[in-house]
C-alpha cells in the first residue's frame, strides 16, 4: 500500500480551521479521512504524477495537477519512504473530502 501521510504541521493547520478539530474527534469521519490517504499498491513518487487522478483505498478519486505536481493542492514534502509493506509520502496538507 501507499500512504500519503500529512505532516504534523498539516494536522495543526487542520485543527485550527473551522470544524477541523471536530473532524478528528469523530471516529467514522476519521476512518473515512484516513482511507482517503491510502492508495492501493506501492506507488512511488514518479508514478504519483503519471495520471490526472489517483484512486484511494476508500474509493475516492484525488485530483492530480501534473504541471505543479500536487495532489488535491498538497505538495509531497518527503517522497518514497520505504516501509515494510508499502511506501509513505509525507504531504503538507490533510486531504479533506
Amino acid at each position: 500500500m501507499t500512504l500519503l501521510a500529512p505532516t504534523n504541521d498539516a494536522f495543526e493547520q487542520l485543527e485550527q480551521s473551522p470544524g477541523g478539530s471536530g473532524l478528528l474527534a469523530d471516529d467514522e469521519q476519521l476512518r473515512d479521512l484516513m482511507e482517503r490517504h491510502i492508495l492501493q499498491g506501492r506507488v512511488r513518487s514518479g508514478e504519483l504524477f503519471a495520471d490526472e487522478e489517483l484512486e484511494t483505498f476508500g474509493g475516492d478519486v484525488l485530483a492530480v495537477d501534473l504541471e505543479n505536481e500536487t495532489i488535491e493542492d498538497a505538495t509531497v514534502e518527503v517522497p518514497d519512504l520505504e516501509e515494510g509493506n508499502g511506501v509513505v509520502h509525507a504531504i503538507d496538507l490533510v486531504l479533506l473530502p
